[in-house]
């Protein structure tokens, strides 16, 4: 679907960046390990729940062209 959404000459960019992130996911896991241990496994998942909603709400009142990003910015491409 990322492909599909892009434009030819970003499709490199935007996939390495899409690759970047599954390779930075073990940073991530570290803390959320260390609550785990020291608090309890629902405690790390509730306190990664609650991150992850803060970061979804500031970026969708920060950037507003995250709101439609489903609309996609590519052309259409012809097809043969």
């Amino acid at each position: 679907m990322v492909q599909l959404a892009l434009l030819p000459a970003m499709r490199g960019r935007v996939n390495s960046i899409l690759m970047m992130s599954f390779g930075l996911m073990p940073v991530g896991v570290i803390p959320v390990g260390y609550i785990a241990e020291h608090y309890g496994i629902d405690t790390s998942l509730w306190i990664s729940a609650v991150c992850l909603a803060i970061v979804t709400l500031v970026l969708a009142v920060c950037i507003p062209a995250i709101r439609q990003i489903d609309q996609g910015s590519a052309k259409p491409t012809p097809t043969a």
